[in-house]
């Protein structure tokens, strides 16, 4: 009786082992991908918080960083985006790359006057990274106001 018990342990462990073990890979697959993902939102949060004040989003209106800054022969490097950095952790083990655009924002309208919006900039932060050989992107956005042309009109 003891030999069958056993053979039938064995067999049942056999069977059940190989689930269990796919279980855990793609439970560590999947928190692995989250911990990507999570870096990814903060590092594009910190930067969309960086350049979103508005004396900085103001003076780069129609520019568009590159980060980290790609070289360009003849052309010098543009100290905005030397200055800025994507989180040195996530960026090299990623290989992520960001670029951040200012364009004027257009179609908001002031539900007060009914009229277009003057002096809001759209700040957007794409951010790309490997993982695993696999291309990922995430995109943030927010308006920056001018204060100044936001006040009402006397």
């Amino acid at each position: 009786m003891g030999l069958i018990a056993a053979v039938f342990a064995a067999l049942v462990l056999a069977l059940a082992v190989p689930p269990l073990v796919r279980l855990f890979t793609g439970s560590y697959r999947t928190l692995a991908s989250s911990e990507a993902a999570l870096l990814a939102a903060v590092a594009a949060s910190d930067l969309l918080e960086r350049v979103s004040a508005p004396r900085f989003a103001l003076n780069h209106e129609g520019d568009r960083l590159q980060l980290p800054p790609e070289p360009v022969p003849g052309r010098e490097a543009d100290p905005a985006a030397a200055t800025l950095a994507l989180m040195e952790p996530f960026a090299a083990r990623y290989r992520a790359r960001a670029v951040v655009t200012f364009e004027r924002a257009a179609g908001h309208m002031n539900p007060a006057t009914g009229k277009e919006e003057q002096g809001l900039i759209e700040i957007s932060v794409k951010l790309t990274w490997e993982e695993t050989k696999v291309p990922h992107s995430l995109d943030v956005r927010t308006l920056v106001g001018d204060l100044e042309a936001l006040k009402p009109s006397q």
